[in-house]
């Protein structure tokens, strides 16, 4: 597990929040698992940690959730994932213009 504490450059306090990358993604909030809801959910996680600290652009997480046949409503539903990711883990995901 890897305290995602250093990872965000937004500097927010961030604490009690790890992540395991090998095999499945897993998150835990102060010890205990988040349940970080469907595949292309997890998905948008995963890349945001790669990035680590780094904004990702919104063109290229649509891309990295639903490669070349992203539908017009792709973009909507990824702000959703978003949002629920930022409920779930608070607010180590920030925006940064047109990136996270």
């Amino acid at each position: 597990m890897t305290d995602l504490h250093g990872i965000t450059e937004a500097g927010s306090e961030v604490r009690g929040l790890e992540y395991a990358v090998l095999g499945q993604l897993e998150v835990r909030v102060r010890g205990t698992a988040a349940a970080l809801g469907g595949r292309k959910q997890r998905g948008v996680l995963a890349v945001l940690i790669a990035a680590a600290g780094r904004p990702v652009s919104v063109d290229a997480l649509l891309l990295a959730t639903y490669g070349e046949d992203a539908s017009p409503g792709g973009k909507a539903t990824l702000h959703t994932y978003i949002s629920n990711l930022r409920h779930l883990l608070g607010d180590v995901i920030v925006r940064q213009g047109d990136a996270y």
